[in-house]
């Protein structure tokens, strides 16, 4: 009788771990965009920007808070998003080390900056930080984004079809940076 209820019990032991397992991470293509709140730049505003553009095709742009090179991203990123009617865009502000983004330590001073940085380069999709502190209904809805990403670094760019599936995903590299964004808007047209 003992050994046919550990028989039994073996395989309900494996099912319990298998549901209790972390959920895949998301770093590329194929992947789907995972909701995860931040904090408007422009309006102070926390709530899940993925959620806001379900449904349309989406442009999500990583960069480190202290990485001059991502401004030129979103110049071409705006470019693309005027070109292209029906594609959605933001741009994540964090602390990238390596493959981890985490909320910037100062972030009513990064936001006020982000702001000025936005109008100055005349750019019309949200900017955000990822939310550094949420209510207990967002901690308990939403996962952090370093708990549901896997970057590549800083100026991580990735497109999803309006399923929210992952067609495109590079680190923009500069000495490559007009051969990425070609392939990035080939993409976005192949998926409109």
């Amino acid at each position: 009788m003992r050994r046919n209820t550990v028989l039994l019990a073996a395989p309900l032991f494996a099912y319990a771990l298998a549901c209790s397992s972390a959920e895949a991470k998301t770093k590329g293509v194929g992947d789907e965009f995972k909701p995860f709140i931040v904090k408007n730049c422009d309006t102070g505003q926390q709530y899940c920007q993925v959620c806001a553009f379900a449904g349309k095709p989406t442009l999500m742009a990583v960069g480190d808070v202290g990485d001059a090179a991502f401004e030129q991203d979103l110049v071409r990123i705006q470019k693309l998003v005027s070109a292209n009617k029906g594609v959605a865009a933001f741009a994540v502000v964090g602390k990238v080390d390596g493959s981890k983004v985490s909320s910037v330590d100062d972030e009513k001073g990064i936001a006020e900056k982000l702001k000025a940085t936005k109008a100055r380069l005349g750019l019309t999709f949200p900017v955000v930080l990822l939310a550094s502190k949420l209510s207990e209904s967002d901690a308990k809805n939403y996962a952090k984004f370093s708990d549901s990403y896997e970057v590549q670094g800083s100026r991580t760019i990735m497109f999803s079809s309006a399923d929210q599936k992952i067609v495109y995903a590079e680190k923009i590299e500069s000495p490559r940076a007009d051969e990425q964004f070609k392939m990035l808007e080939e993409t976005l047209k192949k998926t409109l």
